[in-house]
Protein backbone atom coordinates (compact mmCIF):
# COMPACT_ATOMS: atom_id res chain seq x y z
CA UNK A 1 0.00 0.00 0.00
CA UNK A 2 1.42 3.46 -0.90
CA UNK A 3 1.14 6.26 1.87
CA UNK A 4 -0.19 9.31 -0.51
CA UNK A 5 0.52 12.01 2.22
CA UNK A 6 3.96 10.71 0.69
CA UNK A 7 3.04 11.51 -3.06
CA UNK A 8 1.73 15.11 -1.99
CA UNK A 9 3.39 18.26 -2.83
CA UNK A 10 1.52 19.96 -0.41
CA UNK A 11 3.21 20.85 1.80
CA UNK A 12 7.21 20.81 0.72
CA UNK A 13 8.91 18.54 3.38
CA UNK A 14 12.38 19.37 4.48
CA UNK A 15 14.58 17.74 6.80
CA UNK A 16 17.69 19.37 8.84
CA UNK A 17 20.28 17.12 8.60
CA UNK A 18 21.80 18.47 11.37
CA UNK A 19 24.68 20.60 12.25
CA UNK A 20 24.93 24.54 12.33
CA UNK A 21 20.91 25.53 12.15
CA UNK A 22 21.63 29.47 11.02
CA UNK A 23 24.44 28.41 8.51
CA UNK A 24 21.89 25.57 6.86
CA UNK A 25 19.18 28.24 7.21
CA UNK A 26 21.48 30.81 5.88
CA UNK A 27 21.73 28.40 2.30
CA UNK A 28 18.64 27.30 2.46
CA UNK A 29 16.53 30.18 2.66
CA UNK A 30 16.12 30.96 -0.79
CA UNK A 31 15.16 27.41 -1.60
CA UNK A 32 12.43 27.44 1.39
CA UNK A 33 10.81 30.55 0.08
CA UNK A 34 10.70 29.00 -3.90
CA UNK A 35 9.09 25.64 -2.21
CA UNK A 36 6.63 28.12 -0.03
CA UNK A 37 5.82 30.02 -3.38
CA UNK A 38 5.66 26.84 -5.70
CA UNK A 39 3.65 24.79 -3.14
CA UNK A 40 1.54 27.69 -0.45
CA UNK A 41 3.69 25.42 2.62
CA UNK A 42 6.53 24.23 3.34
CA UNK A 43 7.27 21.67 7.01
CA UNK A 44 10.29 21.92 8.20
CA UNK A 45 11.56 18.59 10.16
CA UNK A 46 13.91 18.21 12.50
CA UNK A 47 15.27 21.55 13.57
CA UNK A 48 15.90 21.80 17.42
CA UNK A 49 13.59 24.08 18.61
CA UNK A 50 13.18 23.66 22.18
CA UNK A 51 11.29 27.43 22.67
CA UNK A 52 9.08 30.42 21.32
CA UNK A 53 12.42 32.51 21.13
CA UNK A 54 14.30 30.17 19.37
CA UNK A 55 11.12 29.38 16.98
CA UNK A 56 11.60 33.25 16.31
CA UNK A 57 14.94 32.93 15.78
CA UNK A 58 14.15 30.95 12.67
CA UNK A 59 11.53 33.04 11.47
CA UNK A 60 13.52 35.88 11.27
CA UNK A 61 16.25 34.50 9.19
CA UNK A 62 13.67 35.10 6.43
CA UNK A 63 13.15 38.47 7.27
CA UNK A 64 9.53 39.03 6.14
CA UNK A 65 7.30 42.16 7.73
CA UNK A 66 5.59 41.24 11.36
CA UNK A 67 2.57 41.91 12.13
CA UNK A 68 0.09 41.85 14.89
CA UNK A 69 -2.36 39.27 15.74
CA UNK A 70 -4.89 41.79 14.60
CA UNK A 71 -3.17 42.78 11.73
CA UNK A 72 -2.72 39.15 10.44
CA UNK A 73 -6.97 38.71 10.22
CA UNK A 74 -6.23 35.85 12.85
CA UNK A 75 -4.14 34.25 10.06
CA UNK A 76 -0.90 34.67 12.38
Amino acid sequence: MVDLALMSDFPVVLEFPGGEVDAWLAGTAGNIEKALDDAGAVLLRGLPVASAREFDDVVAVFDLPVFSYEESLSNA
